[in-house]
């Protein structure tokens, strides 16, 4: 996480490059504390495939790109492979975000939606889907989770690690 904050503060350009900076920044401040939680400090989960677990979010319109950028780091925290699809053109920021994420954590990281295109072939087989909004991740085939917003910053960053765990 550490290094995402770092790769995206060297390329901030607006407030909203400094929110996605510190989204992965605090995960990498909590370090001691988030990695020692019972998600975050398990060994990789290998499937049958030899693979660790796919989580592929849709992510809603209404989700900023700090927003998205918690939950990514959240599910990367919790040792998923990460495929985004995004229901609208990204901004500048969220584009290089995406990037970002893609050049630097390639065996973790998928942006499905990619100059309005689509591309799902680099999506783990066997996926689990998060539809990601602002107040509630809806998952399938489980309860939706939702959001608390009277948590602390950590506790939050707790909270959304274990969602994706």
């Amino acid at each position: 996480m550490a290094l995402l904050a770092e790769r995206f503060s060297a390329v901030e350009t607006s407030e909203s490059d400094r929110d996605v900076t510190a989204a992965f920044g605090d995960f990498s401040t909590d370090a001691g504390i988030v990695f020692n939680t019972p998600v975050a400090s398990r060994p990789l989960a290998v499937g049958r495939t030899g693979r660790r677990s796919g989580l592929t979010v849709i992510a809603e319109p209404e989700c900023g790109t700090a927003f998205l950028a918690r939950h990514i780091a959240a599910a990367l925290v919790a040792h998923n492979i990460v495929s985004v699809s995004l229901l609208q053109s990204p901004t500048p920021a969220l584009s290089r975000m995406l990037l970002i994420l893609e050049d630097t954590v390639p065996d973790s990281f998928v942006a499905i939606t990619k100059n309005g295109q689509e591309s799902w072939a680099r999506v783990p087989s066997g996926s689990a889907l998060a539809i990601l909004t602002p107040g509630a991740v809806y998952f399938e085939g489980r309860e939706p989770v939702v959001f608390d917003p009277s948590l602390s910053r950590l506790d939050s960053r707790l909270s959304l690690v274990s969602t994706y765990g």
